[in-house]
């Protein structure tokens, strides 16, 4: 047996599990073409920037700054619509935790913070509480001997971790006013 033998019979099985694979990998996947018609019912988050919700003021500066972030992300700098649907009230809280520890003194040369967002949606009309989330993200930052860098590379942190949270917060949103739109939609017919 020669060595381009060898290689053909070893290629060949190898060609169809890496083909098997592609054809069940795409299988997966949901792809809509770029001029396709999206008048199917359901919530467009980019036709109607999420005027049906309203973010309530945050207690602390990384509530605020998340905040910030979610009222950009969802109203593209517009400002708030004052006759929302829906309320957003956020609980904020932060949690630090030492990590990479210095052989010599003990000290935390590195830090893990976790920012965690507990929100309320409630529809304005009736006052009734709809849903309760929450989400959870972790950055981490290093720890400075320096106190004004050490202050900078935490507030660093703290703002990286709002702007995840609000990308995480946005798609969880759209996902429920998709979900109110399709039962609405379904209750009406």
């Amino acid at each position: 047996m020669s060595l381009s033998d060898i290689r053909r019979s070893i290629g060949r099985p190898v060609l169809r599990l890496t083909a098997g694979a592609l054809c069940l990998g795409l299988s997966a996947c949901q792809v809509t073409p770029l001029y396709a018609d999206r008048s199917t019912p359901g919530y467009d988050m980019a036709a109607r920037p999420a005027a049906d919700i309203i973010i309530e003021a945050a207690e602390d500066r990384v509530g605020q700054e998340l905040r910030n972030e979610l009222i950009f992300l969802l109203h593209g700098g517009a400002g708030q619509p004052s006759d929302a649907r829906y309320r957003v009230e956020l609980t904020v809280t932060r949690t630090d935790v030492g990590i990479l520890r210095n052989p010599l003194d003990g000290r935390a040369t590195g830090q893990n913070l976790t920012v965690r967002a507990e929100y309320e949606i409630t529809d304005s009309a009736t006052g009734d509480v709809v849903a309760l989330r929450r989400q959870s993200v972790t950055t981490s930052y290093d720890r400075f001997e320096q106190g004004f860098a050490d202050l900078r590379a935490a507030r660093d942190a703290e703002n990286r971790a709002a702007r995840e949270l609000a990308e995480r917060l946005r798609a969880d949103l759209a996902l429920f006013l998709t979900t109110e739109a399709a039962r609405g939609a379904n209750q009406g017919a």
